[in-house]
């Protein structure tokens, strides 16, 4: 749940002095074969990729809002979310501007700074602004995107149709990939990490009717927040939710590199739950 900011909290603007540089072609889908718990599951290596899976529909997604005359896009982010390095490539690859509200690193009591996620989205051009927390970057976000005509606003996790439809095309031709390498032996079970819950929701648009999803809540949003409940309405989707608070690094280490404030906490889950032949999405590094 959201917490009440200190008022006395000193918010800072922050920029990267690094020369731009544009973003390369997006690398293909890796999928490999993983271990876990004895048994041979399926892994689709997003850590690969700068600014995680998200990237993939970023740049469409925001090109529509361009041709609606936006010019700067607004965004408040989790500490270590990584749609605000998504946001950050992708923004800047189009000559625009992106102006993330971000909450302080969390997992640090001195004085406040910025997350290594948050240091890669300055370092890719974007202008951060760092808040106290999430509750109080998402209302700075909305203040100002209002200031100014030409600003727009952006949802947690992009969860917006617009984004999902873009994310379609690129999730669906993965699970293409992923099916043709199977073989007679189609997965039945999907593992995802649930931040906004709109990876979750992409995948149930377009997945067979009879492939399971497994959600693992990591907690930037509560399970009493009507996104995360909603998404335990799906008929098909089981989710869980972590032992750990957001802030809190995974207590079991994937053997990829995972985000360990989000897509590695499914480790614990998979390890005990996951079948032979499962597939896990690992969103980011």
């Amino acid at each position: 749940m959201l917490s009440t900011p200190s008022p006395a909290f000193p918010e800072k603007l922050l920029r990267s002095t690094e020369p731009h540089r544009p973003a390369s072609l997006l690398p293909d889908f890796k999928i490999e074969a993983l271990t876990c718990a004895g048994r041979s599951i399926v892994v689709v290596r997003e850590d690969l990729l700068i600014g995680g899976t998200k990237q993939r529909a970023c740049v469409p997604y925001l090109e529509d809002l361009i041709r609606e005359g936006v010019e700067e896009f607004v965004y408040a982010s989790p500490f270590a979310g990584f749609a605000q390095v998504a946001l950050a490539i992708s923004a800047r690859s189009l000559g625009k501007s992106a102006t993330i509200f971000c909450e302080r690193d969390a997992t640090y009591s001195g004085a406040p700074r910025l997350h290594e996620f948050s240091k890669l989205a300055m370092k890719h051009g974007a202008q951060m602004v760092l808040v106290d927390t999430l509750g109080r970057a998402s209302a700075k976000a909305v203040a100002y995107a209002r200031e100014r005509i030409g600003r727009a606003q952006l949802p947690l996790g992009f969860d917006c149709v617009s984004f999902r439809n873009y994310l379609k095309r690129e999730v669906t031709r993965a699970w293409s990939q992923i099916e043709s390498q199977a073989g007679s032996n189609r997965p039945r079970t999907l593992w995802v990490p649930v931040g906004s819950g709109t990876l979750l929701k992409t995948f149930h648009e377009i997945l067979p009717a009879d492939v399971r999803i497994r959600g693992v809540n990591v907690r930037v949003l509560e399970n009493s927040d009507p996104r995360i409940a909603g998404l335990t309405r799906i008929d098909r989707c089981e989710l869980f939710s972590t032992p750990e608070r957001f802030e809190e690094p995974s207590r079991l280490l994937p053997p990829v590199p995972s985000n360990v404030h989000y897509d590695a906490k499914l480790w614990q889950f998979m390890e005990k739950h996951a079948e032979a032949g499962d597939v896990w999405w690992n969103v980011a590094r």
